[in-house]
């Protein structure tokens, strides 16, 4: 049978026989990983019509097995009663471990919770920084440190610009870096443990500009170290 017809017949597949029929052969297994097949079932579990693919994440195969096996998963939604958001909630991230979930919003606050106890461990008004927003929040694989994305209040030319702010877990969020993010859409990421993407934004002559890259550093202590 060719590739196109077993991929139109695993369609019809749940996550659990789809795993098992990639173990009958190569064939089967290279079927059966198809990024379309799994972005298909992402859809069908979770009845979202036109799912993006999360930016911390590779595949879709990749994004189903962490949302299943690492989130928690429940059919009852939960009133958080103790959240200090008093507007709308931009964001949610969950820790690789499944111990924390965070949430961030439009009123600049982020928020630590406890997954099982739903208790909130501790939270940060980041509009004391000028915050406008907060946007993205993304916990490094240990789940050691927390990266939160947002956007600055405009200066007195009307530009708007973004910072990542990355805080330390230990028992409270502690502020270890303060990192510069133009524009502010580009939400930043992980890469590895201790080290944060941002970008940086610069007009070179007029209607010439450039974005670049930046590969930060964050340790335990109140600084960072920045290299393109």
């Amino acid at each position: 049978m060719d590739e196109y017809s077993l991929l139109n017949i695993f369609a019809y597949l749940s996550v659990s026989d789809l795993a098992s029929v990639s173990r009958v052969c190569k064939n089967w297994y290279y079927v059966s990983s198809d990024d379309w097949l799994w972005k298909f079932l992402f859809s069908q579990k979770y009845k979202i019509a036109n799912a993006t693919l999360p930016p911390s994440a590779k595949t879709w195969k990749s994004e189903l097995k962490r949302l299943m096996h690492l989130c928690p998963q429940g059919n009852n939604c939960v009133e958080l009663a103790e959240s200090p958001h008093g507007e709308e909630i931009t964001h949610v991230a969950f820790s690789s471990d499944g111990k924390y979930f965070a949430t961030c919003g439009l009123d600049s606050h982020v928020v630590l919770w406890d997954t099982e106890s739903l208790k909130m461990i501790a939270y940060e008004d980041l509009s004391k920084f000028g915050w406008q927003a907060a946007q993205y929040c993304e916990f490094n694989p240990e789940a050691s440190m927390l990266m939160v994305s947002g956007i600055l209040i405009q200066d007195y030319l009307g530009r708007i610009n973004g910072e990542i702010m990355v805080f330390t877990l230990k028992g409270r969020l502690k502020i270890c870096a303060r990192i510069s993010n133009k524009p502010w859409d580009a939400f930043g990421c992980w890469y590895g443990n201790k080290y944060v993407i941002s970008s940086e934004f610069k007009w070179l002559a007029h209607m010439v500009s450039t974005t670049m890259l930046l590969i930060n550093k964050v340790s335990y202590k109140n600084n960072s170290m920045k290299s393109s």
